[in-house]
């Protein structure tokens, strides 16, 4: 038995103005392409661009190449190769904060106590489940999944679907609270990939049309 009008209108089964509700198929979002991925790489490995990486994480990656201790020297030229702007510095900082915690340092040089606290670094990018990247690292990560997401929805997302979205998506191994998309979505704006749609709450990608 159908409710009367009224309460149809009160359930949200018809809207106020008595047309049938009409409601756009949701899109299904397939995963992106991921970069090319290492053997060892777990179906929960997230991966970040080497360039976003943060010292300690592109410093502990190095090592994790290594099986042997790695000398100073070596290992400073090729944090160089990574991030030019690093210096002869920061790099002690980290030894001295990471010594007998993540690494050990001895003459022969430098060496990864667990490997499995490190990321892996595989061509321009490294990888490894969530809890080995700090917050930025893994907001770059957000990000690349975000910018798919809207691609996929040209109408444009709020911050709450986006964040749905991310949660439900099956690829996305990085925390999306609608708090930290909203954060993701102010950093994308300033870099010029994302834009509101008028004075609506909705995000769409910023193409060159």
């Amino acid at each position: 038995m159908s409710p009367p009008p009224s309460l149809a209108v009160i359930l949200g089964e018809v809207p106020p103005n008595g047309q049938p509700a009409t409601r756009e198929p949701r899109v299904i979002v397939t995963a992106p392409a991921a970069p090319p991925r290492p053997s060892e790489a777990k179906s929960n490995w997230v991966w970040v661009p080497l360039k976003d990486l943060a010292a300690t994480n592109l410093v502990l990656g190095i090592l994790r190449e290594k099986r042997e201790p790695m000398p100073n020297t070596e290992l400073f030229e090729r944090v160089l190769e990574i991030d030019p702007s690093l210096n002869f510095g920061s790099l002690q900082n980290i030894g001295l904060r990471l010594h007998d915690v993540l690494i050990e340092r001895s003459e022969k040089g430098w060496k990864l106590m667990d490997p499995t606290k490190a990321p892996l670094i595989y061509h321009d990018n490294a990888w490894g489940p969530a809890n080995v990247f700090v917050k930025k690292e893994l907001a770059c990560h957000r990000r690349q999944l975000i910018l798919h997401v809207l691609q996929a929805h040209p109408k444009g997302l709020g911050t709450m679907e986006i964040s749905r979205r991310l949660q439900d998506s099956g690829f996305c191994q990085a925390p999306a609270s609608k708090d930290l998309v909203k954060i993701d979505m102010l950093a994308l704006r300033a870099e010029g990939k994302a834009r509101q749609i008028g004075s609506s709450r909705k995000w769409t990608l910023v193409t060159d049309d």
